[in-house]
């Protein structure tokens, strides 16, 4: 009796526990999907920009799943009136991996700035491996969205204009290639 109720809790707690994180998982046929994930506790929500479109937030320790058309994106990420962009060539059928890591400014305030990550190395198995599945990505919340969209829509506007005319060119964000992707 004692080893059915046991074999039937072993077996509810790794349904339950496999339910939470999904892994990386790949795209829809043709399309890419880019992951922004943030391993820092913290206070700050980082919202994540494509164009005027809020794309995700996330909070602490917490990522955002992006499936997108494969091609060039500019992403801009915004805590506060900070913000920082990255450029992004993204090849079809590949998963990409992009850490938001929020940075102390010296005036004041924190940026979240985009950081490309290097799935060979240990932190990526000890960090970003873990956060993927054992948590599910941030949820979508469409009132937030929609409201942020309206609310950020000229500063967005601006602050993307401004990034074409002058930072673009000064290389002043985070650069993803097609070649960058994510091999299981």
């Amino acid at each position: 009796m004692k080893t059915k109720r046991l074999l039937s809790l072993i077996v509810i707690l790794m349904i339950s526990t496999t339910s939470f994180g999904q892994g990386f998982t790949k795209p829809a046929e043709g399309k890419s999907v880019i992951y922004f994930m943030k391993l820092q506790v913290g206070f700050s929500t980082t919202f994540l920009f494509e164009g005027e479109e809020l794309i995700g937030k996330v909070k602490s320790k917490g990522y955002v799943r992006y499936e997108c058309e494969a091609g060039a994106h500019t992403f801009m990420s915004l805590v506060g009136a900070t913000k920082s962009f990255l450029t992004a060539d993204l090849a079809a059928d590949k998963i990409y991996i992009v850490e938001v890591r929020l940075l102390s400014q010296a005036i004041g305030g924190e940026i979240a700035q985009f950081i490309n990550v290097d799935t060979d190395k240990s932190k990526f198995n000890n960090k970003f491996l873990p956060l993927v599945n054992e948590q599910a990505p941030e949820d979508k919340d469409e009132a937030l969205k929609k409201k942020m969209e309206t609310k950020w829509k000229k500063f967005t506007q601006k602050a993307y204009a401004k990034f074409e005319e002058k930072l673009k060119a000064k290389n002043k964000h985070t650069v993803i290639t097609k070649d960058m992707f994510y091999q299981q």
